[in-house]
């Protein structure tokens, strides 16, 4: 039996190009993993009209839950931190519940399993570096302080056009002036690029406020 142990279903926006391959490749034995793109127009990754796609993927999220639901996952992750950002702390929980409620099914959001991993590795204080638009990476910070850590320093990226098509060299270099800094250095993305691209990989790391922890993969 496919999923005998446990089925996964993850709501994606629609250019991301990896969660799906890398949720395959780490789920264990006995678990399935299940994919819906969720409705939005424009560029994927574009910074241009992000907003509006983030607006247009939450106007049909019911639709989209609901044909993933049909497939009977045991848990539904919505796999897009910018979809928390926009709503904030209260639309966030007001949407999960609505959801839960539509689908019989428990569901869950990336950032929350975000702030589950701050508080396994006990830290309260920490820097957010994003390759989002400066609008978008502000909503991340306050959503971040709203559940009560201190985002000590934070920048978004550059010279952003489109998130997909960062890369490693490019995220070191932007990132690196920080080093010199007495803050923490800005190597956690609560951002898609964070978790959509594995060349971010080399800064995805959460330095608290005596030691660094790199989180677990």
């Amino acid at each position: 039996m496919i999923g005998w142990r446990a089925r996964l279903g993850f709501l994606l926006p629609p250019g991301n190009p990896t969660v799906e391959g890398e949720m395959i490749a780490l789920a264990p034995e006995g678990v399935s993993v299940h994919f819906h793109r969720m409705a939005a127009y424009g560029a994927p990754g574009s910074l241009d009209g992000q907003y509006e796609r983030t607006r247009t993927m939450i106007d049909n999220i019911d639709g989209s839950i609901e044909l993933l639901a049909s497939v009977e996952p045991d848990v539904i992750v919505v796999a897009h931190t910018a979809t928390s950002y926009y709503l904030g702390r209260e639309g966030e929980s007001d949407l999960l519940a609505r959801l839960e409620k539509s689908t019989g099914k428990r569901v869950i959001t990336a950032f929350g399993s975000v702030l589950r991993a701050l508080e396994r590795l006990n830290v309260r204080r920490l820097a957010l570096g994003a390759p989002y638009s400066r609008e978008t990476t502000l909503q991340g910070k306050a959503h971040l302080e709203a559940h009560g850590l201190e985002v000590v320093n934070f920048a978004n990226l550059q010279g952003v056009t489109n998130i997909y098509d960062e890369t490693a060299e490019r995220g070191l270099t932007g990132w690196r002036g920080w080093s010199t800094k007495r803050t923490p250095k800005p190597s956690f993305s609560a951002g898609p690029a964070c978790r959509h691209c594995r060349y971010w990989r080399c800064w995805s790391r959460i330095w608290g406020s005596r030691s660094s922890r790199v989180l677990p993969r």
